[in-house]
């Protein structure tokens, strides 16, 4: 280890609390200089103060030592005296923590009585606290004080995280030299066939001198064995050749060491090398794919063709089979290799724990304070225990734990997992980023063009930077971006309530008006109430892409929602005004207004009765009467008023008397009331029905049916006794009910409503005439009985059987008599 001299030599060492210190050391009656250990395996230098060794009074020229060995049949102490100290135990460095090399030591004593059993009492006694290293060697044994599993500070930090060291003692003369560089060799050779070392000399082979270290690894300057072994006439290639000797037949007996004890954790790091089933590499157990990145437990190793292979086990117990210490990355713990991960995940369990260490002990964190956040995981580790576990770091670089990764869910971006939610969402924000990504890198535009909208949010991201994200599709499914979920607000389908005062006017036919906007009841039909006014309270923007109004009526009754589309809007209670641009003569005497609230009268049209005026709009008011907007032939705006201005008389002829007998027709089933109606009925029917070329048997009849002999609610409340709906034409007054159609099932119309039994029934007949396209066949010129005119009102209504009944009711109470009057 270091040099010697006759009298008392400093040591002078540098330790491992950078303080300098002087120490005398005595052995044997000889002052031994310890300067070649190194406290530690930190970078500690060894400042040395070396002694020349005394001069052999034989010259060394004269020594043939392997001549010698070979002549004498000098052979090695082949038993190893074990005497094990724990003196430092640490770790080598090397990839697989077993050595790569063994260094060769001199002692430096000159005491002919230097031994192998001197110099380890010496170490054991308290001297390893300077150096101490794994074995002695003389010419009487090989004793070996320290696990060669583990590091020893015998010749500087490098060389301490590598090798095995061995001492060899001072010889008194040849034989004891040749017995003791014997016993060296075979050392050597037992220690390389055991870590499955080939001999080779350093500095690039496994035996290294302790000159050698000092030379290309550095942290000592010690020169030894050089000059002693020339003291012999002897150098390292004669001890290479020695050793070759000794280790050929251990080989050739076994091509693999004995068990080495072994107990570290390893992760499989080659996707590619064979996993052996004996180390005489006849029985394939597999690959090491199947194990790649996985950690094993690896219980012994084994020395074999120059290479370690560990014998390894999975987390069962199980015993996987023999691999190349090449093939893997020993760590200290189960967790195995910090493997690359750089991935963003989220917690997603609520019962996920977050670990300071792999002793598991947890960081303080609550379950509450980590759940469905997303965080860094850097690096992963697969565990002995077969979890994996991610190393996470927080927004700041902050790291927080190891938690297992079945408890994250991994996400493609800094927004983390992607967590399914289904929620409608209204756009409140107009200068949010919609983003294309949550990298914060790609743009899809402002939210501005989505504001106000209802989307659904199929997906939300915990983002990395604290904040939280909606992914958004319209009702087609199509991905509108990703937004800050500070710019939405949480809604149902239809989207947040907005309160509106808007009057506005059905334009459009063929719209469903809809009990709720789920859309699963109707109320009606905007084709039943076209140009209909009514006062729309809020609207909502619907998730469907339209908006929809929640309507009421003039007595503030609610009355549906419909899409937006079939509306026009109005300033007034007016309603949206329709472009009419057509002449009307003044019929009758009608107030003008100025507004659509009945406030500011202009006058009345007393004095422009038989006048012939240009009504330019027409005004379908909340109140149910139709309006014109009167312009003189100046030009000059003359006022508001009821279209119905322009009507003829609602009656333009006059009841007949009926006889007690009601002309024969049969009454034997009816009560008083319904008598008394039909009287009315028929009275009125039989002029019309002459007067517009109809049949009055079916005119009765129908007005019965429709009516429910004058006791339905259109004829009580709106003297509507034939349920004509009021369509596109109609400027009168209409009265809104719920009915019942084919294939639509209940719904909402507006019908006609009239000042009496006389003007409906009169309307009725005008309606058949003006329309002939419709009702041609129900003419008498164009039907010569009354039962081919009953097949004419096949458009009048939805009902398949009400034409059958029509004609089941005439001649149940022979109607058809009221036909020949005349």
């Amino acid at each position: 280890m270091g040099g010697l001299s006759k009298t008392v030599s400093e040591e002078t060492v540098v330790t491992s609390h950078r303080k300098i210190e002087k120490r005398h050391v005595v052995r044997n009656g000889a002052v031994v200089l310890t300067s070649a250990a190194i406290i530690g395996t930190g970078s500690v230098l060894i400042v040395e103060q070396h002694n020349q060794p005394v001069t052999q009074s034989v010259k060394a020229a004269t020594y043939d030592i392997n001549g010698y060995i070979k002549k004498n049949k000098v052979q090695p102490k082949k038993t190893i005296v074990k005497d094990l100290h724990n003196f430092s135990v640490f770790d080598y460095s090397t990839p697989d923590k077993l050595p790569n090399g063994i260094v060769f030591h001199w002692t430096a004593s000159e005491s002919l009585k230097d031994s192998a059993r001197a110099e380890a009492d010496y170490e054991i006694n308290g001297g390893w606290n300077r150096a101490f290293v794994h074995t002695f060697i003389d010419d009487k044994q090989i004793l070996n004080i320290h696990d060669t599993n583990k590091g020893v500070w015998g010749a500087g930090p490098k060389a301490n995280a590598r090798f095995v060291q061995f001492e060899m003692c001072t010889a008194a003369n040849e034989k004891e030299f040749a017995q003791t560089i014997t016993n060296a060799a075979y050392y050597t050779a037992y220690i390389l066939y055991q870590y499955g070392l080939k001999p080779t000399l350093g500095p690039d082979g496994s035996i290294w001198t302790h000159h050698q270290v000092s030379l290309y690894l550095g942290g000592t300057t010690h020169v030894d064995p050089d000059e002693y072994l020339s003291r012999w006439n002897y150098n390292t290639s004669k001890f290479l050749t020695l050793v070759k000797q000794y280790y050929a037949p251990m080989v050739a007996k076994k091509a693999y060491s004995s068990a080495i004890h072994y107990d570290n954790y390893v992760t499989v790091t080659s996707k590619k090398a064979t996993i052996w089933g004996d180390l005489d590499f006849k029985k394939k157990r597999g690959s090491s794919s199947t194990y790649y990145n996985q950690t094993l437990h690896a219980k012994a190793a084994f020395g074999r063709s120059g290479s370690h292979y560990l014998s390894l086990y999975d987390k069962s117990n199980k015993w996987v089979g023999y691999l190349n210490a090449s093939c893997v990355q020993i760590e200290k713990g189960g967790q195995g290799k910090a493997i690359s991960y750089g991935k963003y995940v989220t917690i997603v369990k609520s019962t996920a724990n977050l670990w300071s260490s792999f002793s598991w002990a947890k960081t303080g964190k609550t379950t509450a304070d980590i759940f469905n956040k997303t965080y860094l995981a850097k690096v992963e580790y697969k565990h002995f225990n077969g979890s994996t576990y991610l190393s996470l770091y927080d927004k700041k670089g902050k790291w927080l734990g190891y938690v297992n990764k079945t408890q994250t869910k991994e996400g493609s971006s800094q927004g983390g997992a992607a967590l399914p939610i289904s929620e409608y969402v209204s756009v409140t924000a107009n200068d949010y980023t919609v983003w294309r990504d949550l990298n914060g890198k790609k743009k899809l535009g402002i939210s501005s063009s989505l504001q106000g909208k209802t989307l659904i949010a199929k997906a939300q991201y915990n983002h990395f930077n604290g904040s939280k994200y909606y992914s958004l599709y319209d009702h087609n499914s199509k991905w509108q971006g990703y937004i800050n979920a500070t710019g939405v607000k949480k809604t149902v389908i239809q989207g947040p309530y907005k309160s509106i005062k808007k009057y506005v006017t059905l334009k459009k036919s063929g719209y469903p008006i809809w009990r709720n906007l789920n859309f699963t009841k109707k109320l009606s039909n905007t084709s039943y109430q076209l140009n209909k006014t009514f006062l729309a309270k809020c609207e909502f923007n619907h998730f469907d892409g339209n908006t929809y109004y929640s309507l009421y009526n003039a007595s503030g009754v609610w009355q549906g929602y419909v899409d937006k589309a079939a509306t026009a809007t109005g300033s007034t209670a007016g309603g949206s005004a329709y472009v009419y641009n057509k002449q009307v003569t003044i019929q009758r005497n009608y107030p003008l207004w100025k507004d659509f609230e009945g406030k500011q009268k202009l006058g009345t049209t007393a004095k422009l009765q038989g006048q012939t005026v240009l009504a330019k709009y027409l005004f379908h008011h909340i109140n149910g009467s139709t309006y014109y907007s009167l312009y003189d032939n100046t030009g000059k705006w003359m006022g508001f008023v009821n279209a119905a201005v322009s009507e003829e008389p609602d009656v333009t002829v006059t009841p007949i008397t009926v006889p007690a007998n009601l002309y024969g027709v049969k009454t034997t089933s009816l009560n008083a009331s319904q008598k008394k109606f039909l009287k009315q009925l028929i009275a009125i029917a039989i002029p019309v029905a002459k007067k517009y070329g109809l049949y009055p048997s079916i005119m009765v009849m129908q007005g019965v049916k429709e009516s429910a002999w004058g006791t339905s609610e259109l004829a009580t409340k709106a003297n509507a006794y034939f349920g004509v709906k009021a369509d596109t034409n109609w400027l009168g007054s209409t009265y809104t009910k719920v009915t019942a159609e084919q294939n639509q099932g209940q719904v909402s119309a507006a019908f006609r409503k009239y000042g009496s039994l006389a003007a409906s029934v009169e309307d009725y007949a005008r309606n058949i005439v003006a329309k002939p396209e419709f009702y041609s066949g129900a003419l008498r010129k164009n039907a010569a009985t009354w039962e081919a005119a009953v097949n004419g009102l096949k458009p009048y209504a939805t009902s398949t059987t009400y034409l059958s009944d029509l004609k089941s009711g005439i001649k149940q109470y022979q109607f058809n008599k009221l036909d020949s009057i005349k």
